[in-house]
């Protein structure tokens, strides 16, 4: 288990593995926004 995955604001929503696949899946987005130049503006609010 991630350690972060496991604060109050994020475990009563989802299980750790589920939040590593959408971290996962951002990191794809900011990687291919990046080799296209382009910027990624990613807002989170709990």
């Amino acid at each position: 288990m991630l350690a972060w995955s496991a604060i109050e604001e994020l475990s009563r929503y989802a299980d750790p593995e589920f939040l590593q696949v959408v971290l996962a899946d951002l990191v794809g987005l900011a990687r291919r926004a990046a080799l296209a130049g382009d910027h990624l503006y990613c807002w989170v609010c709990l």
